[in-house]
């Protein structure tokens, strides 16, 4: 691209800003697109119109319209012409020119001028020339993810992005001048560490970049599709989104950080939570895409760790390799993640080889850790699960296509393939614990014309029933991995989290009034063979029922009234929410009794979780915050300072469980020891003392040893091991815990243990119990930033 002006290094002098409008009278109305990029689109067909804009000269008096009759002369339709302004743009290298002697801001060379002094902006420039051309442009304002984003952020307030839409052949169409031909490369905030690559373990503290600017032409940002683009950013005013629903903010933040080869490059569909932020399921969760045979797209992944935004530093002594599965078979790809270790997790994908390229990040709220405390036996390039290689290798008509096995006690496990070419295969036993040569008896080989069977019997008596079955081909490279399997004996350990989405969608399908996300969800339901257990799938196709206006047998909307009133008046939380359930399904949502309904069943709920936290009853309470997370009036429960306390009072008593173990573990004799000391050191008596502080006993009854030794010999309910297990927390007032805190802390727990081992057991629970009792409820921490284009 060449230029009329100075060769002389230098911008003086100074140039004025101009305002640019962000729309003109007369343009027609937004409304989304009827068709696809695709469907208009194809880089190849513009190769020419690419080639004469690179190389159109501007010089410093050149006019708009002179600029734009040279550049559109002989192009016939407005995406010719939206072409060539779009390529030209990306051709001028608008910040690496000198523009000495420019100061006519109202010229296409004044503007590029503005551009690199910062006093204007790629989206101004862009809507001049689309203008200058006769083509409808606004400038667009909003919200985007670009370098001050981070996945999981929840404040939008300070995501600030302008991109245009044009109109083109009849068509709104959206381009985003900045990112299509600047980017920042590198930026990282410095706030994670690289904990795992690919089953590879990782200490790598992220170092805090700005990242340097890079220029480029971007494809993706030119005619991209609303519904894509709106992972990105999202307009202001809704109907410059350009979709048929509009996004809120807060849709905006919640879903997934996509990137943009997700959509170019991929060929792959997420199936797993669409969510930004993943909260595990007993220490474990699941990200899933859905692909069609012939996709050639392999993943990759990275584990990342947040410790500031922890609970804690990252223990050296944690192993954290191969704490991800990869499946990959021919249709899906799935990571399952297990973890050891609480805290806020970040996880990137990827798609290629060496040139990675990232398709999704997702942040990881892990809030309990896995009760599997197992690394995964290996982690293969390939992944497990019979995909792409093996079929390559000619294998074919497997037994078994997914990655996952369950193990059956006394009972082989079989693997049977057919071979299209006359090829050798050999299969060998992978355990974390156990030698592979001690494993290699374990597995049989039978071979019958073109098929193949492996029969694996695992060894039983080991505590980690985990194995790797791996499969070998030698061909004319060699000996080559084909296939894998991860044997189990608790396949319960994975996938549970599939049928918590599907009927976490179903039930979020049942509360809306839309045909198509509510065909999709009972799709996927009956596609998964669940049951019913709730009646969600039956309640979902009456209504589907309904919104086709199909349904001659729909219940009458008087009976369902009356049936909401009787469960209304037997305060029966089930059958009420079933009752509200059908109601809402049926298109009552707004009617007054549902409304009064829906607030009974609130207050039921409260009630009976305030009722099982006074009976310290730990199973109802956590039966009923299951329950709550699936009941139609799930977000005002989530609202509710007596559900907030439920929580708190099972996390706690959790916690609690834990500290109970050092004093469950003492031996009756180790007590009859304490209260057979006749003079006890002081270590001994006030630790003690400060045990039966907690518990709810005067200081002053404690001072003397032989009332503590009277205590310590009470039998039954009244003894000291009984009154721990049916403590609650929750009732212990801050001062008593002060109190306690005041004795423990003359002493620590090695001095204690010096002297007495059952001593130093009470001494261990009372001061976990002091933390609990004087740490503030810890508040859900506001998100910080990062990067993007």
């Amino acid at each position: 691209m060449g230029c009329g002006s100075s060769n002389a290094l230098t911008d003086d002098p100074d140039i004025s800003e101009i305002e640019v409008p962000d729309s003109e009278d007369g343009y027609p109305k937004p409304k989304p697109p009827t068709s696809k990029k695709k469907d208009i689109f194809d880089t190849e067909d513009y190769k020419e119109i690419d080639k004469i804009a690179s190389k159109i000269i501007i010089k410093d008096d050149t006019t708009y319209e002179e600029l734009l009759t040279t550049l559109t002369k002989d192009l016939k339709t407005d995406l010719q012409k939206l072409r060539a302004i779009f390529y030209l743009v990306g051709s001028l290298n608008i910040e690496k020119q000198f523009y000495k002697g420019v100061t006519d801001p109202h010229t296409p060379r004044g503007h590029m001028k503005l551009i690199k002094l910062k006093k204007g902006w790629y989206t101004d420039f862009f809507a001049l020339l689309c203008r200058a051309a006769g083509l409808p442009c606004v400038i667009v304002h909003g919200k985007g993810k670009s370098v001050n984003y981070e996945v999981g952020d929840t404040d939008a307030s300070e995501l600030y992005s302008d991109w245009n839409a044009v109109y083109v052949d009849g068509e709104w169409r959206l381009v985003h001048a900045l990112w299509s031909y600047t980017g920042i490369m590198g930026y990282d905030a410095g706030r994670w560490m690289k904990i795992e690559a690919q089953g590879q373990q990782k200490r790598e503290k992220q170092a805090s970049s700005k990242g340097k600017q890079v220029s480029g032409i971007k494809e993706f940002w030119f005619l991209t599709d609303p519904d894509q683009f709106v992972y990105f950013c999202l307009a202001d005013r809704q109907e410059w989104q350009l979709l048929g629903k509009p996004w809120t903010v807060d849709k905006f933040m919640d879903v997934p950080y996509f990137r943009h080869p997700y959509f170019t490059s991929s060929d792959m569909t997420l199936t797993s939570d669409h969510k930004s932020v993943l909260v595990p399921d007993g220490g474990r969760t699941v990200i899933a895409f859905e692909h069609d045979t012939e996709c050639k797209s392999d993943i990759t992944y990275e584990l990342f760790f947040d410790e500031k935004r922890s609970e804690g530093t990252l223990p050296d002594s944690v192993k954290l390799p191969r704490c991800v599965l990869f499946e990959s078979t021919e249709k899906q790809k799935k990571l399952y993640y297990r973890f050891h270790v609480v805290g806020i997790y970040k996880t990137v994908i990827y798609i290629g080889g060496k040139s990675k390229l990232p398709i999704v990040a997702f942040m990881i709220d892990c809030k309990e850790v896995s009760q599997n405390k197992n690394l995964f036996p290996i982690n293969p390039d390939i992944g497990f699960g019979f995909g792409r290689t093996a079929k390559d290798f000619g294998l074919l008509s497997p037994s078994e296509s997914e990655a996952i096995v369950e193990t059956v006690k006394n009972k082989p496990c079989e693997f049977h393939f057919k071979l299209s070419e006359d090829k050798q295969l050999e299969a060998n036993l992978r355990h974390n614990d156990l030698e592979p040569g001690k494993l290699q008896q374990c597995v049989e080989k039978e071979t019958k014309d073109d098929k193949v069977k492996f029969k694996v019997t695992v060894p039983e008596d080991v505590d980690n029933g985990e194995f790797a079955l791996q499969i070998y081909g030698q061909d004319s490279k060699g000996k080559v991995n084909v296939v894998n399997y991860l044997l189990t004996n608790n396949k319960g350990d994975f996938g549970s989290d599939d049928e918590k989405r599907i009927r976490k969608q179903l039930k979020e399908a049942l509360k809306r009034e839309d045909l198509d996300e509510l065909e999709k969800a009972i799709e996927e339901f009956e596609k998964a063979d669940l049951s019913d257990d709730d009646d969600d799938l039956a309640t979902a196709k009456r209504k589907l029922k309904r919104l086709r206006k199909g349904s001659d047998d729909d219940l009458d909307p008087d009976q369902l009234l009356a049936n909401l009133k009787k469960a209304m008046g037997d305060k029966n939380l089930e059958e009420l929410e079933k009752a509200i359930i059908e109601c809402e399904a049926n298109g009552l949502q707004d009617h007054e009794d549902v409304i009064k309904a829906r607030k009974r069943l609130v207050k039921l709920y409260e009630k009976a979780a305030e009722k099982a936290m006074k009976e310290n009853d730990l199973k109802e309470v956590e039966r009923l915050l299951n329950r709550s997370r699936k009941s139609p009036v799930a977000p005002e429960l989530d609202d509710s300072e007596v559900m907030r306390r439920a929580e708190r009072y099972l996390y706690q008593q959790k916690r609690l469980q834990k500290y109970l173990s050092v004093v469950l573990e003492l031996k009756p004799s180790t007590v009859s020891e304490i209260h057979r000391y006749n003079h006890p050191t002081v270590h001994s008596h006030e630790s003690v003392m400060a045990t039966y502080i907690l518990l709810g006993e005067k200081k002053a009854d404690l001072q003397i040893w032989q009332r503590v030794q009277t205590m310590l010999r009470l039998p039954g309910r009244r003894g000291i091991i009984i009154r721990i297990k049916n403590f609650n927390v929750g009732d212990l007032s801050t001062w008593r815990a002060k109190q306690a805190k005041r004795l423990l802390d003359r002493y620590t727990v090695d001095g204690v243990r010096v002297v007495s081992a059952g001593a130093a057991a009470f001494y261990v629970w009372s001061s976990n119990i002091v933390v609990e009792a004087l740490t503030p409820p810890k508040e859900e921490d506001e998100d910080e930033d990062e990067d993007d284009e």
